[in-house]
């Protein structure tokens, strides 16, 4: 039975390890002072309704949907679309909605 405690204690520590490193790594997120989260969000609206959004190099949806959340700080904003030219923005977000417009152009 000690056997089966002291794996539960590891398994308790790793997991407990594992959740201190997550905090770590979420921490420029979150403010304890005031218990609050530092993320914004970015909307993108305009056309054409089929173009890509990326964020920082990942794609995150396309244009119209819901805002997409993000760390406070500044990103890079990428609208593409195949037949047209793409649109790349960078954006300062704090805390609040940063509402990007979008319009691409045709490609000739």
């Amino acid at each position: 039975m000690k056997a089966v405690r002291g794996w539960a204690v590891s398994v308790a520590v790793a997991v407990g390890a594992c959740a201190v490193m997550a905090g770590c790594a979420i921490s420029s997120t979150y403010s304890e002072e005031r218990g609050v989260s530092n993320d914004g969000y970015i909307h993108v609206l305009g056309s054409p309704p089929e173009a890509r959004i990326f964020v920082d190099g990942q794609e995150k949806g396309f244009v119209g949907m819901p805002r997409i959340r993000v760390a406070s700080g500044v990103h890079t904003v990428e609208v593409r679309c195949e037949g047209y030219l793409t649109m790349r923005r960078q954006v300062f977000v704090n805390q609040s909605t940063e509402t990007i417009r979008v319009d691409l152009t045709p490609a000739r």
